[in-house]
């Protein structure tokens, strides 16, 4: 049994949306901590993006994640049209 069950579902979201934001022209760093990406349209300017399956789901198992989601106002986002919304 995998102790890694969280992030398979992570992932789920995650690709259809690095993908989509890449061909949008974004650069893409997969970082995982404290949020799951980095995105930047020029290289001046960095956005965190937090991927969740669920619009709006948190995980009651990561206060710390939650907290820095909230101070540094991470938008979480399910789809691309999301991140796109989240980037403008």
């Amino acid at each position: 049994m995998s102790l890694n069950r969280y992030a398979a579902k992570s992932d789920l979201a995650q690709s259809p949306i690095v993908s989509g934001l890449r061909k949008c022209g974004y650069r893409v760093e997969i970082i995982r901590r404290p949020t799951d990406l980095l995105v930047s349209a020029d290289l001046k300017w960095w956005r965190l993006l937090e991927v969740k399956k669920k619009a709006g789901f948190r995980r009651k198992d990561q206060p710390s994640q939650n907290l820095f989601i909230d101070q540094t106002r991470t938008p979480v986002v399910s789809t691309l049209e999301e991140a796109l919304e989240a980037l403008k």
